[in-house]
């Protein structure tokens, strides 16, 4: 498997979204929300030929969302989804090979809230709670907790 992020590996549809954030499982492991839901894959199935399986033969699709009333400036959102980023890809490998042995196909939305500035409250009653970037190290080990959870989960 390639050490990248492919196309085929990230959600695009908004069909496949609708469905992960209306019937997903939801968590949440420190400043990163996340929803997966597992799809068992049968040959002949209907689902199969509705949504495709990964082209790399991984069965493991994701997506990464920064929102933007949290995160106002363009550039930190990217800087945090390209942190989600390259924790996912250090870790993909083991999940990858738990659903090509499993014979299920696993779509994963990853959600970063920020963490809270602490002593800080919203200026206005409907304005968010001031938030700071995450380090790499704080994403890095909430994303190591959400795939060891949905590997014990699976």
């Amino acid at each position: 498997m390639s050490e990248g992020l492919s196309k085929s590996e990230r959600i695009r549809s908004e069909g496949r979204i609708s469905i992960l954030f209306s019937e997903g499982r939801r968590g949440s492991v420190g400043p990163v929300k996340y929803l997966w839901r597992t799809v068992a894959i049968a040959p002949f199935s209907e689902q199969v030929a509705r949504i495709p399986v990964c082209a790399d033969k991984s069965g493991v699709a994701v997506m990464f969302s920064v929102p933007k009333k949290a995160f106002k400036k363009a550039w930190k959102r990217n800087l945090i989804k390209r942190r989600m980023k390259e924790s996912y890809r250090r870790r993909k490998e083991a999940l990858a090979a738990k659903t090509v042995e499993n014979g299920v196909r696993i779509d994963i939305a990853f959600i970063c809230a920020g963490i809270p500035v602490p002593g800080e409250k919203s200026a206005k009653k409907r304005t968010p709670i001031p938030v700071e970037i995450p380090d790499f190290k704080t994403i890095d080990d909430a994303i190591a907790k959400i795939l060891e959870q949905i590997l014990t989960r699976n």
